[in-house]
């Protein structure tokens, strides 16, 4: 019976074996990042590939990226800066959230028109 808030996966016996096998090779490395066990391990991977922004809006002169990996999802800004993408919430030119914008046609549009 799973705790509280908490589901069960079956995976096969073999795929388990590889993974425990990686994770005790890699333990400590894990261990200095808070995963402490193979089943930490597979949450952490799971979290890491599910796509981080949940939506965004393209404003006139700046655009929002709605980053949900922190829970109920921050409103990043991206304006333009130096002629450049400039992302507010990790202080560069050069981030995960504008390279999400430089993937969409209306900010690349709106990048030109600057």
């Amino acid at each position: 019976m799973p705790r509280e808030g908490q589901k069960v996966i079956t995976i096969p016996k073999s795929t388990w074996d590889k993974l425990n096998e990686y994770y005790e090779a890699h333990k400590e490395e894990y261990e200095k990042k808070g995963i402490k066990s193979p089943t930490k391990l597979i949450t952490q991977l799971i979290n890491y590939n599910i796509p981080p922004f949940e939506d965004y809006n393209v404003c006139e002169d700046y655009a929002i990226v709605i980053d949900k990996r922190a829970g109920k999802g921050i409103w990043v800004h991206v304006y333009i800066k130096e002629n450049k993408p400039y992302c507010d919430f990790c202080k560069s030119h050069d981030c995960e959230h504008i390279k999400f914008l430089l993937e969409k046609e209306d900010f690349v549009e709106m990048l030109k028109k600057k």
